[in-house]
């Protein structure tokens, strides 16, 4: 499997790559204090089982909640609950903390904030802990697919 930042070479997308300093990092928080980045352009991937069974990806800024049923709306599901982290390297080929939009072993439907796709610049996980994809929404758009919606408590 590919990783996000092949995959963004192979669409001829921009992106900067950013490595840690081997802080330990984990949480979307965690990064933002380590890269000294603005918590709201730092995007965690969320991945969530609707009652469909089907999965799906939901970004919102590190500093912000997931409102469960305002995702759920946005994909048309009834419900939506979060994917415990010991099932995300089978769903999506990442682990907890190395979770990206881009590349998932299972196609997602992937649903933005819409707080976070009104800013310009994104840091997303690269597919390994300690690893950033720093990208422009427009472009991170391209790559994924992404629909845009309210998704915050």
């Amino acid at each position: 499997m590919d990783g996000p930042a092949e995959i963004l070479d192979g669409m001829g997308l921009e992106y900067r790559l950013h490595c840690s300093d081997g802080s330990g990092a984990v949480s979307g928080r965690e990064v933002a204090e380590a890269m000294g980045a603005d918590p709201g352009s730092v995007i965690k991937t969320l991945v969530a089982r609707g009652g469909s069974g089907r999965h799906y990806a939901f970004l919102v800024p590190s500093s912000g909640r997931l409102d469960l049923r305002k995702a759920a709306c946005s994909v048309g599901e009834d419900s939506v609950d979060l994917v415990p982290s010991e099932d995300l390297l089978r769903i999506t080929g990442y682990v907890h903390g190395g979770c990206s939009p881009v590349g998932s072993r299972t196609p997602l439907t992937t649903v933005m904030d819409s707080s976070a796709a009104g800013r310009g610049t994104l840091i997303i996980g690269g597919g390994r802990v300690g690893l950033q994809i720093e990208i422009r929404a427009d472009v991170l758009e391209k790559a994924v697919g992404m629909t845009v919606a309210d998704l915050l408590l």
